[in-house]
């Protein structure tokens, strides 16, 4: 009787966690899904003043007067929405890996592991702990890029430059 009694508990304990990992994952797809209409906005925007910009510099080529700072000022609404965009995307990918921050993966097999274990539980092998990467800002756009990348992965300016 209390084998069968601890069987249901172990059952109705995995049912639970089933519940809650997909009760998350709905709450990240929502957020998910909230983030990508931000990144669709913000796009039509960007759209909007590129056709603005566009339209500018070819009024001001049909004249042969290009004034720079009407240029100036739309290009640096674009760098503005560029890094929004850029950002909300980079929190996409930050909501939509939240199921998967408490795991690591095995170098050796790609089996997934607590990020606590010392040991692979699919080949045994010993789990390197991942450290966070190093990150700097761009001088260009101030978004913050991996500091071993040659381009910022918001505006694409080479480093350095």
């Amino acid at each position: 009787m209390a084998d069968l009694q601890q069987k249901l508990d172990g059952s109705l304990s995995k049912l639970q966690d089933g519940f809650e990992t997909n009760k998350k994952k709905l709450e990240i797809s929502k957020e998910t899904r909230g983030l990508k209409k931000q990144v669709n906005d913000l796009s039509r925007q960007k759209a909007a003043k590129l056709t603005e910009l566009g339209k500018a510099a070819y009024y001001l080529v049909r004249k042969g007067v290009i004034n720079e700072g009407d240029l100036s000022e739309l290009a640096g609404e674009l760098q503005k929405l560029d890094l929004e965009i850029f950002s909300t995307e980079k929190k996409i990918w930050e909501v939509s890996s939240e199921i998967d921050k408490h795991l690591n993966t095995c170098s050796n097999c790609g089996t997934k592991v607590q990020a606590d274990s010392k040991f692979c539980s699919g080949c045994g092998s010993e789990i390197q702990n991942t450290a966070t990467e190093a990150t700097i800002e761009c001088h260009n756009c101030h978004s913050q890029t991996a500091a071993g990348s040659n381009f910022c992965g918001c505006c694409g300016i080479k480093r350095g430059e």
